[in-house]
């Protein structure tokens, strides 16, 4: 009886340490391999569908969200001005989510600066979603929140949140 308990325990101890580890860990790779520029380990753990949905989502929303304030009293300026801005992030969008530009906004916070950036915070959203925070800790408007997703046992980055272009 007793020897259950110990192996219960040991088993108990050994998920809550996978449960808090996993998802640093992969981030540590996924920093590692973007500050080493290692091309093929970011395209392992870089979930690019998903990044570029829920980016194509944010930037879509922001767009249309200011061509509705633009004008108001012009129903088709607003739909057509929603369309254009929609095919621009589109077209946005698959140039910039790539291994390269990822690995860029890992390093510096954006695709052209030149100092790099730090980890701010990292933490569990969700079971299955966990986030971390990169930028200037002086500079909250400049930060990118690379945000991994669980799948299985394993983590993907699968969203990117930058709240300089979609104001989150």
């Amino acid at each position: 009886m007793r020897k259950k308990v110990f192996v219960f325990g040991v088993l108990l101890i050994a998920a809550a340490a996978w449960i808090y580890l996993s998802p640093r860990l992969a981030a540590k790779r996924f920093r590692d391999a973007a500050l080493a520029g290692d091309v093929t380990t970011l395209n392992d753990v870089i979930d690019f569908p998903s990044v570029r949905e829920h980016l194509r989502a944010d930037l879509t929303a922001k767009v249309a969200g200011r061509v509705a304030t633009a004008d108001r009293n012009d129903p088709l300026g607003t739909a057509l001005g929603t369309r254009a801005g929609g095919a621009m992030v589109n077209g946005l969008v698959e140039r910039f989510v790539s291994a390269r530009g990822i690995a860029s906004l890992a390093r510096y916070g954006s695709t052209d600066s030149t100092s790099t950036v730090d980890v701010i915070a990292m933490g569990y959203r969700d079971p299955s979603n966990f986030g971390v925070t990169v930028g200037k800790p002086q500079s909250s408007r400049n930060t990118v929140t690379f945000v991994f997703h669980r799948s299985g046992v394993s983590w993907r980055l699968a969203q990117l949140e930058i709240p300089s272009l979609t104001n989150r």
